[in-house]
């Protein structure tokens, strides 16, 4: 997989994030998590066994606004 070349120094220790990116991401996770609360009905995703266009529409908004 690696080619005998793993590259350990890359992922340990776990690199420190800046703190504004910390905070921008917790942001969105706040915007996030009160979309799904407010617009997305699980019952109606596991029985359609689908998202609804206004749950796409609303995610891709979502993505747009940060």
């Amino acid at each position: 997989m690696y080619l005998g070349n793993f590259r350990l120094d890359l992922i340990h220790p776990q690199p420190q994030a800046e703190p504004d990116r910390i905070a921008a991401g917790e942001e969105f996770l706040g915007r996030l998590r009160a979309f799904l609360t407010e617009h997305v009905d699980p019952l109606e995703i596991e029985a359609t066994s689908k998202l609804s266009d206004g749950v796409i529409q609303g995610l891709k908004d979502l993505g747009r606004s940060g």
